[in-house]
């Protein structure tokens, strides 16, 4: 008798079940959307060029591709880490905006004038302050839980 056959009697034994063979575990869920993600951010990223409306979305699904993986983490001090430094790497695209190349000695310019033009074309410093921020409140968020947590079991020995 095949396995197929035994399972269509009720007669599986140790054999596992068609429900258990389906089910996605939470892992390869986070990890393939997160993947997912990505990859949709990178084609993006070659397709949409400087000064169109839409530079903004690699960067937004970039960041939005670690959300699956945090979840599944569970950690409040990785999120809250990932929100600061991803508000950390918008604000210093926001001072990259600011700075005038003509400012630079000319020695410079040549040098550091490329990848300035390049970070602040291609990389909007709002999408990464703002999920920075929602991170980070987050991260915030849980953690007060979990010291409000603490204290009651504490409070209450």
């Amino acid at each position: 008798m095949t396995d197929d056959e035994a399972i269509d009697r009720g007669e599986s034994g140790n054999l596992p079940s068609r429900a258990s063979k389906k089910k996605l575990s939470p892992g390869l869920l986070a990890t393939l959307s997160s993947t997912a993600l990505w990859v949709l951010s990178l084609i993006l990223a070659f397709t949409i060029h400087p000064g169109e409306p839409l530079i903004w979305l690699p960067d937004a699904l970039l960041l939005l591709g670690f959300v699956p993986l945090l979840l599944l983490w569970h950690r409040w001090w990785l999120t809250l880490l990932f929100g600061l430094f991803n508000g950390g790497i918008g604000f210093f695209l926001l001072l990259l905006a600011c700075f005038n190349l003509s400012d630079f000695p000319a020695e410079t310019r040549a040098v550091v004038g490329p990848g300035i033009e390049h970070l602040v074309g291609y990389h909007s410093c709002w999408t990464w302050m703002v999920l920075g921020a929602l991170s980070t409140a987050v991260g915030l968020v849980h953690l007060l839980v979990k010291i409000c947590r603490f204290l009651l079991s504490k409070s209450g020995s």
